[in-house]
Order: C-alpha cells, then sequence, then structure tokens
C-alpha cells in the first residue's frame, strides 16, 4: 500500500488534500479528486514504490467541523507524517458521523477500516466520543485536552503560565485595560489561557470585567469582528490578549484598517502553535508552542499505546513559553 505521504509527491499536494480525497470530503474539486486518485493509482501498479508495511492511523474530529486548512492541524498532520517516516504511513481524517452508520460503535468501525489508534481533537461537549474509545480501550491520544478518565492518555497543553506572563508583560509596560478574547470552541486549552489572564490581573488587585472577556471563533473572521466590537467602545481597552493567533492577526489587519496603531494605540498578544508570529506585521508577541511537535509526540505515544496495549495511560505535557516582539507598548498617554 502506498503511503499518503507518497500519493502526496506523486499528486504535487498537501497530505492534508490526500486524507480529504480519502474520506470522500465533499469540497474536493472533481479534478483534484481525479489527480490524486491518479496518483494512488499509479503508486498502486508499481511495486518498487510499495511500502513493506503500513501503519494506518486516524485524526479524530469528534465534531463534524474538520479544521484541516488552520495551521495548528496542518502542523499537527506534518508532525504525524514525520514521526511515521515516509514509508510506511497512512493517516486518516475521520469523524462520528461518518463513522457511525449502520449500527456499529466508534470503536468497531475505526477497526473495521483498519485504523490502528487515532488522535482526537476534542471539545468539552463532544468528549463523549473520546471517552466510548477510552472505555472500548481502543489506542487513542487526546491532543490539546484532558479527559477525566483514569485510562485515557492525553498530550495536554501547559499554557497557563506562559499565558500569565503575557499578561505580566503587558502589565509591566503600563496597561490595565487589558481584554482577553477566547475562543467559542471550549476545550482545556483555551481555559488555561483564560486562568492565566486571570491569575495575572488579580495577582495585582485588577477584576476581570466581564465586558473585556470576548468569545470569537479562532479565525481571522473572528479576530476582525472583535476588533470592531472592541474599537467602539467609549472605554476602549489598550491591550488584547488573543487565545489564538489566527483571530489575533485579522484584529491586528483590522486595526490598521480602523487607524489603530499597533502597539502605538493598542497592542496585541496571540497564541502561536507554529510561527506565524514572524509574517504578521509587526511582529506579534506571543505565547508559544510547536504543533508540530505536539503531532509528533502524539504520534509516539500512540505507537506505544498500540505496542503495549494492557500498559498504563499515557500523559504528557507540551511546552509552552512567551516571546516578547514588536506588537507590543507602553500605553499611549490621554
Amino acid at each position: 500500500m502506498a503511503s499518503i505521504r507518497q500519493i502526496a509527491q506523486e499528486a504535487g499536494v498537501s497530505i492534508a488534500t490526500v486524507s480529504r480525497v480519502m474520506n470522500n470530503n465533499p469540497k474536493v474539486s472533481e479534478s483534484l479528486r481525479q489527480r490524486v486518485q491518479m496518483a494512488a493509482n499509479r503508486r498502486r501498479s508499481n511495486p518498487d514504490t510499495q511500502s513493506p508495511k503500513t501503519n494506518c492511523f486516524g485524526v479524530l474530529y469528534t465534531t463534524d467541523r474538520l479544521t484541516i486548512g488552520s495551521p495548528y492541524d496542518s502542523a499537527i498532520l506534518q508532525g504525524m507524517a514525520e514521526e511515521m517516516g515516509a514509508d510506511s504511513m497512512d493517516i486518516r481524517l475521520v469523524t462520528p458521523s461518518e463513522l457511525m452508520r449502520g449500527g456499529r460503535t466508534l470503536e468497531q468501525s475505526l477497526r473495521l477500516r483498519g485504523i490502528q489508534g487515532v488522535l482526537i481533537r476534542v471539545t468539552a461537549d463532544t468528549a463523549h466520543h473520546a471517552l466510548d474509545l477510552v472505555e472500548a480501550d481502543f489506542p487513542a491520544v487526546t491532543v490539546s485536552d484532558r479527559l477525566d478518565h483514569p485510562k485515557a492518555s492525553y498530550l495536554a497543553g501547559s499554557s497557563r503560565q506562559a499565558s500569565r506572563e503575557a499578561v505580566e508583560h503587558l502589565l509591566s509596560i503600563g496597561h490595565e485595560k487589558i481584554a482577553i478574547v477566547n475562543s467559542r470552541i471550549p476545550d482545556t486549552d483555551h481555559i488555561e489561557r483564560f486562568e492565566g489572564y486571570s491569575d495575572a490581573m488579580e495577582a495585582v488587585g485588577l477584576t476581570v470585567e466581564p465586558h473585556r472577556v470576548i468569545r470569537a471563533w479562532p479565525n481571522r473572521r473572528g479576530g476582525i469582528t472583535a476588533m470592531n466590537q472592541l474599537a467602539t467602545e467609549r472605554d476602549r481597552p489598550t491591550a488584547l490578549f488573543f487565545a489564538d493567533m489566527e483571530a489575533a492577526m485579522g484584529a491586528s489587519k483590522r486595526a490598521f484598517e480602523l487607524g489603530l496603531n499597533v502597539p502605538g494605540d493598542i497592542s496585541i498578544v496571540g497564541v502561536d502553535d507554529g510561527d506565524s508570529r514572524f509574517f504578521a506585521y509587526p511582529t506579534m508577541t506571543a505565547v508559544c508552542q510547536s504543533a508540530f511537535q505536539m503531532g509528533r509526540d502524539g504520534t509516539r505515544m500512540l505507537q506505544q499505546l498500540i505496542q503495549n496495549p494492557t500498559g498504563p495511560p499515557l500523559r504528557e505535557k507540551a511546552a509552552s513559553w512567551l516571546e516578547v516582539h514588536d506588537s507590543t507598548g507602553a500605553p499611549a498617554p490621554y
């Protein structure tokens, strides 16, 4: 069986595109679908390109909203591909509604597809799907979240302390009117970022005011919407802490469109899973973590679970750190 990376290389497309074709994603154009399928057929017909052994792992989205176009998910997939190796790799993107047809359980459907284990992208209100797999002893590692179950394995974020340091940085250069723009999607990663914000504010005696806690979708459009709301407030915040980099970048662009200078009029901090901070203008101060490394580490943990199915659950934390760049500065005098 040809690997997903080999097919991607043959077709001249990304790994994510091959996965979408393999999972019959309706958003893939017919011409692109044929191109990938022809590349897969060429690989199958040439025994010299076949892999001696293929590991089939899945990325399970517990909602039907696939976010594989995001920098975070793309980096996770790339990390998985690097850890699995080009010659023994098959990655499939799956959702419960796609799998649980015909009365089968989620675990039964995964095994029927030849999927040996999954990395799980979960939210607080869809965690029951992940817990079903844990109860069925199916190899699974939840990424960027934690499950409250004694047998659950997870690779959790650790952004609370770095988030606190980010807000402490804003406080240290004179900001007090600091708003947080957090994700509408509930998970422990974003809860930690809010807790870090709250820790820093409360440590200096500042109240976390409800009107300065904004919910937005973790994309550029969400950031634009948040900036539109905050920029029109009479008592506008002087600094914004965005729990997602795409939203932070959307907000930064919108600030310039509204005539606000970053950081002269408003300082912005984001949370960056890759290297997006270096492609923003100005270069963005950010709480950083490596989604690529999380993809590698999560895959390594999954391989260990498959090799030792009766062993204890595996639990690790992903590193997070603060980098101060050019999007933060002292508040403008009034």
